[in-house]
């Protein structure tokens, strides 16, 4: 391997915004709205990925992002899924979801708490439920479910 000296041109290919860094936050309930989504998987997608942005609070524009199965060996994750994208449908009136980009920049409430991945050894916020907005204080972050 031939050594670069000082002055030379070094070609690499990093994008700034490719590594993404979520925040951790206490849990609770939160106003949120979905900010990106986006689907993965190797036969279709079998998972749909949402940013969520923390709307309001102490918590104000923190991210985190939460995975739904669409395809998965686990049937609670699968169950899970369906459930969380029935409650998308109904807070936002919806008989169906064809494009993600319909959910985007529209508040509700996603109650998380904090989660550990074992393999990695570090935090996460995970999204387990979310509610249609309702009347609520703006300062409160925690509402009752």
């Amino acid at each position: 391997m031939e050594k670069i000296g000082r002055g030379e041109m070094v070609a690499i290919d990093f994008k700034a915004k490719s590594i993404v860094v979520f925040d951790v936050i206490p849990d609770g309930d939160y106003i949120v709205e979905i900010v990106e989504s986006y689907g993965e998987g190797t036969t279709g997608y079998d998972r749909i990925t949402f940013i969520f942005r923390v709307v309001s609070g102490k918590h104000q524009n923190c991210r985190f992002r939460d995975t739904i199965y669409l395809r998965h060996k686990s049937l609670k994750a699968l169950a899970l899924g369906v459930k969380k994208l029935n409650t998308l449908c109904e807070i936002f009136n919806l008989d169906s979801i064809t494009e993600t980009e319909i959910l985007h920049k529209k508040p509700f409430i996603a109650r998380v708490s904090i989660r550990t991945n074992k393999d990695r050894d570090e935090e996460y916020t995970f999204a387990y439920g979310y509610k249609k907005v309702g009347v609520m204080n703006p300062n409160q972050e925690i509402a009752k479910w």
